[in-house]
């Protein structure tokens, strides 16, 4: 087993708080050049990570919908919408269009990033989405 694959298997799941999570991902995060490794290392973050109102945003890297691979620090300094929804919502559904909207009228202004509680679950989790359509400004 590759050195990375074993610390983001074994070591990171033994980390207690999300400031352990933090100091392993300063040390270790730019060798986690694949995907998968990303994924399942932000997806400890996202258990240990607790949201709090005027906290710090926890970072995380998702596909977006062209599946470009993007992360929350990349917007780092803009207004973030992130939009969870599901496409079996009602609500969600009417307010799509509505979105896609705002993202044009204040292009280059805010970023809306959209989150999929079916496809996304552990990011969804992260902004503790109990009922949706949820919007969370960052």
């Amino acid at each position: 087993m590759p050195f990375l694959e074993y610390v983001v298997n074994n070591s990171f799941r033994s980390f207690k708080s999300y400031d352990q999570y933090l100091n392993a991902m300063e040390k270790f995060g730019k060798y986690l050049v694949t995907p998968s490794l990303k994924m399942r290392a932000e997806a400890v973050g996202t258990k240990l990570y607790d949201t709090k109102a005027g906290g710090q945003a926890a970072d995380f890297t998702y596909p977006d919908v062209d599946g470009k691979m993007v992360s929350l620090s990349d917007f780092k300094g803009k207004v973030v919408l992130v939009d969870v929804w599901a496409t079996w919502c009602g609500p969600c559904r009417q307010t799509a269009p509505i979105m896609k909207e705002l993202a044009k009228e204040y292009a280059g202004k805010i970023v809306i990033y959209k989150v999929n509680v079916d496809k996304q679950k552990e990011l969804a989790a992260l902004f503790n989405a109990t009922s949706i359509p949820l919007f969370v400004f960052i």
